[in-house]
């Protein structure tokens, strides 16, 4: 009687499942193609149902609608989907997983304009996941990039920040940088980092080294490439809202996937809030290892018609444990997408995005007491059109493209200090682009050739508005408007030799260049407009040799170059007017590009949990644009009645050298267990053997100066942990020492910033597919430290997130 019930039931339940459409699923992990590795612990997930595998990497649903996609995430290894069609046999898939190891086996654009493995990039690459993103203790980009990546940084509170590369100064304004922004290889259309909304990130790929060989200018550093979300098939998406310290609300939500056969759509949306003043840390536990409270200064002072070197120091501990007023914002971000296919072969995108924060406090430097504090109004709005298709061994893209960026500072006290009752505009900052790019990946059996041109036009304005009569204005600052027009034309090669094992991709670009100097009322009398053309060539050749599956050998050499900016050119800076005593700052209108050239060597491992990657790099720059200020030879010399206590002039350096090291090395002791569990300790290090610049003196010697705001070590590491449902992170930063100059001195001394040391924590829960909590720990050990002196950033701080999947 019992086997006949239980046989009735089972039938019952078969003539159930086929009545829905529904049928059992069966499957097991691996990670290698030979199937012999089973991936135990992995999550696997189809239709909000999610189970884990076991011992032998094992997965079954009793009931699934196919078509289905079948998702498996593990904390060190990469992600994969497959897609489950019916008449498929359903009692035994098998699915591969790769190796994370930086995700090497997933497709990057950065390095060729063009689809590569990572693994087969000659360049350096470092790709920051969704996984990366999502579980690092974050408010902006900036934070995400600085955590994750050993780059250096300038951050204020209040949405300003910029970041350098291999050397170079981080830059968070002007339309001439180092660094290059890009959102899907097209430039990003923005001058600060804190702009860019990390809502509507699939993964962000950070190039190290010259690309002007593919980018032209500002790519003297290095790139990065922000790549946004392209859904396809079924509709999902995730909503979550998370609460943390300072009263601070944080929402977002995003979905996408097919409308019909021909359209496809991606649209996200974001607010944040930060509704109370952050506090300044107060633990210190590294400041103290590292006997971090005194900066040194150096001045320089005339004694008699020379200028020489004068040794002092200061304290740098103001602000321990006290909460900094006027750091209240928040903002509103918004991103949507349609594709529609055109054929089989060709398809077209539209794009566009929105970033919108009013009432944003600004603290200003520690050291003035909120005197200079500031508010302002960010508006960015950018969009693109892009066609794309394949005509027999051609792969094109056409895309258009715009932005706009615009900031208003608004005055709220004047120059002694006293709170304005009714704000005024100030100061508006206007930024424009647009361009259109045209690209043919030309395929030859396994050789591919890249051939594209590109049109840019940016442009930028600022205008300073006058106080009204019955209040002093505290400062004046401007530059004229100016504007950059390029059209650069490229070619790049992807070629295998050797049965596919040597990697060789030689490139060269040629740009025109015109920079303009536009008519600006109300800047000076004397400003002198025009346009300056020139041509520049940018060379470039990488290559890496696999010797054995697991390890590689790499190098690249290439050329790059960045023209001065308008303030550097004819910008007049006046600050302190009207206090009797003011620093006076003055472009110069000889400036010459700024170019380098660049080489790295290093080598690559990745097997059996392990990943290693030593890169050597030096770079050469001529004609670097920097600064000096000294007193005025005349220490009697006014202007409207106000001393002036020092000049600074740009000039064009003779040379400047960068020598460094960067290593990154991780093991996954998982690997030991068949991943049942994943334990990954890692660290990312970069190491400055020299960073100087030279300039001939008066007297046939050689003067060298430390280049400003690098940190001569930048070391990430930590450890992440993974078993079943459960992931955890806990990370370390160490910042070394860096130069600066000290602009509440009035003799604007060099000052060296004492080093820092930061740690994070990360807790993940999966309740099930659909549901998770997460908590985040910033700044766990309470420190106070800053990314650029007398901007302290905000002590221990707490989130805690619930994310909801559909």
């Amino acid at each position: 009687m019992k086997l006949i019930k239980q046989t009735v039931l089972a039938v019952f339940t078969l003539l159930s499942l086929s009545a829905f459409g529904q049928s059992p699923l069966k499957g097991k992990v691996y990670r290698d193609e030979n199937r012999s590795l089973p991936v135990a612990g992995a999550t696997v997930s189809c239709e909000n149902k999610t189970v884990v595998t076991d011992s032998t990497g094992s997965f079954y649903f009793p009931a699934v609608q196919l078509p289905a996609s079948v998702t498996v995430t593990h904390l060190s290894l990469a992600t994969n989907s497959v897609r489950i069609k019916k008449g498929e046999d359903l009692s035994n898939i098998a699915i591969i997983m790769n190796d994370d190891y930086q995700s090497l086996n997933q497709v990057v654009v950065t390095a060729g304009r063009f689809n590569q493995r990572l693994r087969d990039v000659p360049q350096k690459i470092e790709v920051l996941s969704a996984k990366d993103i999502n579980s690092t203790p974050s408010l902006d980009m900036t934070d995400v990039l600085k955590k994750n990546t050993t780059v250096n940084v300038i951050q204020y509170p209040g949405l300003l920040a910029g970041i350098g590369i291999r050397g170079f100064r981080p830059q968070f304004s002007g339309l001439n940088q180092r660094t290059l922004l890009l959102v899907n290889g097209r430039p990003a259309g923005a001058t600060n980092m804190s702009f860019l909304d990390l809502n509507n990130v699939d993964r962000i790929e950070v190039f190290k080294g010259p690309a002007s060989a593919l980018y032209g200018s500002q790519a003297m550093g290095g790139v990065v490439n922000i790549i946004t979300p392209q859904s396809s098939g079924k509709i999902r998406g995730t909503v979550n809202a998370s609460y943390g310290s300072f009263n601070t609300y944080v929402f977002n939500g995003k979905v996408g996937g097919d409308l019909g056969k021909k359209f496809d759509f991606d649209i996200t949306g974001g607010y944040f809030k930060r509704a109370d003043d952050f506090k300044i840390g107060n633990g210190n536990v590294f400041r103290k290892m590292l006997n971090a409270d005194v900066a040194k200064q150096v001045y320089s002072v005339r004694r008699g018609s020379a200028l020489v070197d004068s040794l002092g120091s200061t304290a740098d501990v103001a602000g321990d444990g006290k909460t900094r007023p006027n750091t209240k914002y928040s903002y509103y971000t918004g991103f949507a997408r349609v594709g529609y296919k055109i054929s089989n072969n060709w398809r077209v995108d539209v794009s566009g995005s929105s970033f919108t924060a009013k009432h944003v406090e600004s603290p200003g430097d520690i050291a003035k007491d909120g005197a200079d504090a500031g508010l302002k109004n960010v508006y960015r709005y950018s969009g693109d059109v892009s066609l794309s298709g394949n005509v027999k061994n051609h792969e094109l893209l056409f895309r258009s493209y715009l932005s706009f960026e615009r900031s208003d500072a608004l005055a709220i006290r004047t120059s002694t200090g006293v709170v304005i009752d009714t704000p005024y505009l100030s100061r508006r900052s206007d930024y424009k682009w647009n361009g259109f790019q045209a690209r043919d990946a030309i395929r030859l059996g396994d050789q591919k050739i890249i051939v594209g041109y590109d049109y840019s036009y940016a442009f930028g304005k600022l205008t300073v508005y006058p106080a009204p009569k019955d209040r002093q204005q505290s400062e004046y600052t401007t530059a004229p408007n100016s504007s950059l027009v390029t059209h650069g034309f490229y070619t790049q090669g992807q070629l295998l030799f050797l049965n596919n094992a040597l990697h060789v991709n030689p490139g060269i670009r040629i740009d025109n260049t015109t920079f303009n100097i536009l008519e600006t009322p109300g800047f000076t009398s004397g400003l002198k407009t025009g346009s300056q053309s020139n041509v520049f060539v940018s060379p470039s050749i990488s290559a890496q040799y696999d010797l054995t599956k697991e390890l590689s050998v790499h190098g690249s050499l290439g050329r790059a170059f960045v023209t001065p900016d308008a303030s550097n050119v004819a910008g007049t800076t006046i600050q302190g007017k009207g206090t009797g005593k003011i620093t006076l700052t003055q472009g110069n209108p000889d400036l010459k590009n700024e170019n380098s050239w660049s080489q790295d060597i290093g080598a690559r491992f990745a097997h059996n949990g392990w990943f290693a990657d030593v890169t050597y790099f030096a770079t050469q720059v001529k004609d670097r644009i920097t600064s000096k200020a000294a007193p005025p030879a005349d220490p009697t010399m006014t202007i409207d009645g106000d001393k002036v206590t020092s000049i600074t002039t740009y000039y064009n350096s003779d040379n400047s050298y960068v020598k460094g090291l960067e290593v990154m090395v991780s093991y996954d002791f998982g690997v030991l267990a068949h991943y049942r569990y994943s334990l990954r300790p890692f660290i990312n290090a970069t190491y400055y053997f020299r960073y100087e610049d030279t300039k001939a003196n008066d007297n046939g010697g050689i003067d060298k100066s430390l280049m400003t705001n690098i940190a001569k070590n930048n070391y990430l590491g930590g450890v992440e942990f993974g078993y079943k449902k459960l992931n955890l992170k806990l990370s370390t930063r160490y910042v070394g020492k860096r130069w600066d100059r000290n602009y509440n001195d009035g003799l604007r001394p060099l000052i060296e910033y004492p080093s820092f040391m930061t740690m994070d924590f990360f807790a993940a829960y999966k309740i099930t597919a659909m549901h998770q909590l997460a908590f985040y720990l910033d700044n766990l050990t309470d420190e106070n430290y800053y990314e650029k002196r007398g901007y302290n950033m905000p002590g221990r701080n707490f989130r805690i997130k619930y994310t909801l999947s559909f």
